[in-house]
C-alpha cells in the first residue's frame, strides 16, 4: 500500500486473517513483515475468535512458525500452503489446503485502500481496515460479498 505517493514511495504490509468460511477475523497494517507483527495479528485473531484453530494455513513467511507456536500453542498445526494445495494426513483424516482463497480475498482490501489513495498515518489505515472488515463480513452474510467472491464461497 503506497501511503505517501510522489517521488518517495513507502509501502506498508497488509495482514488479514480469515476463518474457514472466509470471514475476516483480524486485520493489521504494519511497516515491517516480521515476528512481532505476525504475533500481534495472530493474537488479535485468537482474542476475536475466543479459541485456537486446529490448523493455520499461511504463506512461507518464517515469522509465522514461531508466532503460531507462541500464540496458539502446540495443538494448532501450522501448514504452509502458498499457491499450491498440499495433501497431508493429520488428526485422523486427509487435508488438502492452500492459502489461495485468503490471497484472493485480500484483493478486496487492497482495492479498498487503493480507492482511498492510501492514508497518511498507519493508525488511520488500521482503523479503516477494521471498519472495512466489519462491512465485508456484514455484506458477505447478506450475499453481496458472495457475488463478489464468485466460486470461492460455497452455495447452499
Amino acid at each position: 500500500v503506497n501511503i505517501y505517493g510522489g517521488k518517495h514511495r513507502f509501502f506498508d504490509y497488509l495482514w488479514v486473517v480469515y476463518d474457514d468460511k472466509l470471514n475476516v477475523v483480524a486485520t493489521h497494517v504494519s511497516e515491517k513483515r516480521d515476528y512481532e507483527n505476525a504475533k500481534l495479528v495472530l493474537q488479535k485473531a485468537k482474542d476475536f475468535a475466543g479459541t485456537s484453530p486446529r490448523i493455520l494455513v499461511s504463506d512461507g513467511l518464517q515469522a509465522y512458525l514461531k508466532a503460531c507456536s507462541d500464540v496458539f500453542g502446540r495443538k494448532t498445526l501450522h501448514h504452509v500452503g502458498h499457491f499450491q494445495a498440499d495433501q497431508f494426513f493429520w488428526d485422523g483424516r486427509f487435508w488438502l489446503l492452500s492459502n489461495n482463497k485468503a490471497e484472493h480475498g485480500n484483493t478486496f482490501f487492497r482495492a479498498f485502500l487503493r480507492s482511498l489513495k492510501g492514508y497518511k498515518k498507519i493508525q488511520c489505515g488500521r482503523r479503516l481496515l477494521e471498519l472495512f472488515s466489519w462491512f465485508f463480513n456484514a455484506r458477505k452474510a447478506s450475499g453481496l460479498a458472495a457475488a463478489m467472491l464468485g466460486a470461492l464461497v460455497p452455495r447452499r
